[in-house]
């Protein structure tokens, strides 16, 4: 059933005989309750089954059945704890299923309720229970690593939140935790794979920040991870696919402490990562890495290649935009776009001139959207100090 339902990550992907054997389960769970009220691990093979009905119903787009699978799992737990204090198995669900509730409520990743304030309540209380875990099990790999994803969790809610000072210090723990739990684990590929997407997100954050040195770092850490799992496992193609995703990232941070020339081979490999799509977030986050490159250009006094490539980033944010046009970050990658077009060599004073109007527009269009974030502020700053 578990390995039939995606849930994000390894599944066999069978929805409809997962979700068959899954109803099935359920309906058996609370019939067999009476005869196994002495076994602890009969109830947290039932949460197990609640988590896989929760993956099922978020899948589908159903999130009030999802906190409702989620909810029923935590209560299930909260009842089998009364009767086995301290039960490693019955904590560590506990801690997932607020973890879940959590990201149910806010995620950048995955359909959520966009209720920020209480998925970090939810997190505060998984971290409790998996902080309690790892106290009672200092050498299991587990807890850290748990503890590592909710300060990830916690790192992109408060980046969305402007929090920028608690989103870095959460993205150094989320690093932190991940480290300590590759240490008791260092084959561990599901570690592996999360430090190295922690480790990219961390780096976005320090962007913003103004944190340059340490998102390098941190690019860098996400970067050999990878390349590490490519090296021992080449024939799993994502480890490569995800490395030259995330190398955007590492190429802005090369860009920002001054290493121009380093970006332009990594944001063009992660720009070729994406050239397959036509529609959705990759066509935001291309539109992006193509500003990065053409500022990576600019700097490298290559201005005709720049124009070039703000003409690409342009196209795709337009296209973005047609379906999400109040979506501020892509209206403030635009204005970025169109700022600097109108700073590119060769560009006439009027062609300049309608460039900086459009914007000015497109950051107006983005604060009507959302307040701006301290990092898009200080890029609109820039537009204005030119006018």
């Amino acid at each position: 059933m578990t390995l039939q339902i995606d849930n994000l990550a390894a599944s066999l992907t069978d929805q409809p005989m997962g979700a068959r054997n899954l109803a099935r389960a359920l309906e058996l769970f609370p019939i067999g309750a009476a005869a196994h009220q002495d076994e602890a691990s009969y109830s947290v093979w039932w949460a197990r089954a609640l988590q896989a009905q929760f993956n099922l119903r978020r899948s589908a787009g159903d999130l009030p059945g999802a906190m409702a699978a989620c909810q029923q799992r935590m209560s299930l737990m909260n009842s089998t704890l009364l009767r086995f204090p301290g039960n490693v198995a019955a904590r560590d669900e506990l801690g997932s299923a607020w973890f879940c509730i959590g990201q149910l409520n806010y995620s950048v990743v995955v359909p959520s309720l966009q209720r920020p304030a209480e998925a970090l309540e939810a997190f505060a209380a998984a971290e409790d229970v998996y902080l309690a875990l790892l106290r009672d099990q200092p050498n299991e790999y587990a807890n850290p690593n748990q503890l590592g994803t909710i300060a990830g969790g916690r790192l992109l809610i408060l980046q969305r939140l402007d929090r920028v000072d608690e989103a870095v210090a959460q993205g150094r723990r989320a690093v932190n935790f991940k480290q300590a739990a590759l240490k008791l684990a260092p084959d561990n590929v599901g570690v592996r794979n999360t430090l190295a997407a922690d480790a990219s997100n961390f780096a976005n954050v320090l962007l913003e920040a103004d944190l340059a040195d340490e998102a390098l770092s941190a690019t860098t850490l996400s970067q050999t991870t990878l390349r590490a799992l490519v090296r021992d496992d080449p024939k799993v193609p994502r480890w490569n696919s995800t490395r030259r995703l995330f190398a955007m990232h590492h190429g802005r941070a090369l860009l920002a402490v001054g290493r121009a020339a380093d970006a332009l081979p990594a944001l063009r490999e992660s720009i070729a990562e994406m050239s397959a799509a036509t529609t959705g977030g990759t066509v935001r986050r291309r539109g992006w890495a193509r500003l990065a490159l053409a500022q990576a250009l600019v700097a490298t006094r290559q201005d005709a290649e720049a124009a070039t490539e703000l003409e690409k980033a342009l196209g795709d944010l337009t296209t973005f935009l047609k379906n999400a046009p109040t979506d501020a970050d892509a209206l403030v990658y635009q204005a970025q776009a169109l700022h600097l077009r109108a700073g590119v060599s060769g560009r006439a004073v009027s062609e300049r001139q309608t460039d900086l109007a459009a914007a000015r527009a497109s950051f107006d269009l983005a604060e009507k959207a959302q307040p701006l974030r301290k990092h898009q502020a200080r890029a609109r700053l820039a537009l204005l100090a030119q006018q």
